[in-house]
């Protein structure tokens, strides 16, 4: 029993970081510009679909075609900040209508040009490792590795450069950071580009164990918004708790009980949550 639990808790592990990714994506663009970007999860599949391209059909070295499929969607987001979503502010109808009219436009785009049906991508790691009774893949083992050193470098970056401070200042009062200096404008198009960046790295590390899709962006975004509830909206530190909430519950829930009825379980806790603690477990009153 002690095993399985251990092996369950390697699969939490990587379930968690890949939602606390996302998460972290959609609580920086929502701090910087109060923007809920449900096009997250398309932006997500994006990078996915050119990673494959890059590594499947460009032959390129795959470390090169994840690093690029990383930077190549973070620019894009640069670019959607700037011709799209700056344009609107912070009209919140209207930037949820123009990020899931966004989100459908990439999805069928992707269908025409890839196909709707799954596509395989090559991994780079094979084999596993086994340690008392527990196996863990290497695959998995550098998504907790990868995702781990994502979260601990945006965590200094906030905390300990310039831009992360003028990031902060910026999340805290846009008008008061201005008169200090600070342009608002580029701190929202550096948000989008960690965001982006970020989703892209969860679906390179994610590709080679998963199938791609062009729909395959749907649950990441949904377990994104629920880590981000189930911690507090606008707080960081809340994505990695509400990650890993969200990743023990459907972790344990899926092997223990039934895959259905974990996310059953989940999605009723947020409901929960939203009753008796709108601001989750981390959160804080937004601005």
């Amino acid at each position: 029993m002690a095993v399985l639990y251990a092996q369950i808790l390697i699969n939490t592990l990587v379930l968690s970081l890949t939602y606390v990714l996302i998460a972290l994506g959609l609580t920086l663009v929502l701090s910087v510009m109060d923007i809920l970007n449900f096009a997250h999860g398309a932006i997500y599949m994006l990078g996915a679909y050119t990673f494959y391209y890059l590594l499947m059909h460009a032959g390129w070295p795959y470390f090169l075609s994840a690093i690029l499929a990383i930077v190549i969607i973070g620019l894009l987001g640069v670019l959607l900040e700037k011709y799209v979503l700056r344009r609107i502010g912070t009209a919140h109808l209207e930037a949820l209508v123009v990020t899931f009219g966004l989100a459908m436009v990439l999805e069928s785009l992707i269908t025409v040009i890839f196909s709707g049906q799954p596509l395989p991508v090559r991994g780079l790691l094979s084999g596993v490792i086994t340690a008392f009774g527990v196996v863990i893949s290497l695959e998995r083992l550098a998504i907790i590795i990868v995702a781990a050193v994502l979260v601990g470098a945006l965590f200094f970056f906030v905390a300990k450069t310039k831009e992360g401070r003028a990031m902060r200042a910026v999340t805290q009062n846009r008008v008061a950071a201005q008169l200090c200096g600070i342009n608002p404008n580029r701190i929202s198009g550096l948000c989008f580009f960690i965001a982006c960046a970020l989703a892209a790295a969860s679906a390179v590390l994610t590709g080679p164990i998963f199938s791609i899709s062009p729909t395959m962006g749907l649950a990441p975004l949904l377990n994104g918004f629920t880590a981000m509830i189930l911690g507090g909206l606008g707080s960081i530190e809340g994505c990695v708790v509400g990650g890993f909430i969200l990743g023990l519950l459907i972790s344990f829930g899926s092997t223990l009980i039934d895959p259905t009825m974990a996310n059953i379980i989940a999605f009723a806790l947020i409901l929960l949550i939203l009753i008796f603690r709108p601001k989750g477990v981390m959160g804080r009153v937004q601005k």
